[in-house]
């Protein structure tokens, strides 16, 4: 469905990481919902080439997804974004699909988690820290 002038988009990504569906996008319109935004998954063709992310461009020939919503909610949408990017989604330690906030199964594979977020997040900080190191 084409990318009509109401909507913008408020998130992207990669279609496929690694061969595996990215979930963090299904996980990402997941939250809008729950916060009653209606937000939808475009492909490319739907909101033409002008949007597409450099990312796409530099990482070879994988196809992105875009995360769109009403204009009139992408004041509330990018909120909801902030908490996404301060490490919020959970990964699955079995399968590593994206899982909501608060997620104590994995949606997926249903293996139990029931980690601590701030030890997840100092655990990617720590993650975070040596990747950079070793560069």
């Amino acid at each position: 469905m084409p990318l009509s002038p109401t909507e913008v988009i408020v998130g992207s990504g990669p279609k496929n990481t690694n061969g595996v569906r990215n979930t963090l996008i299904d996980v990402h319109v997941e939250m809008l919902r729950d916060a009653n935004i209606p937000a939808r998954i475009a492909t490319l063709s739907d909101v033409g080439s002008e949007h597409k992310p450099r990312w796409a461009e530099e990482q070879g020939d994988w196809e992105p997804l875009f995360v769109v919503v009403p204009k009139e909610y992408q004041p509330q949408a990018f909120h909801i974004n902030q908490s996404i990017e301060t490490g919020t989604i959970r990964i699955c330690l079995q399968c590593e699909a994206s899982n909501k906030p608060g997620a104590t199964r994995c949606p997926r594979c249903g293996v139990a988690d029931e980690r601590d977020p701030a030890q997840l997040q100092d655990e990617y900080d720590v993650w975070v820290q040596k990747h950079r190191a070793s560069k």
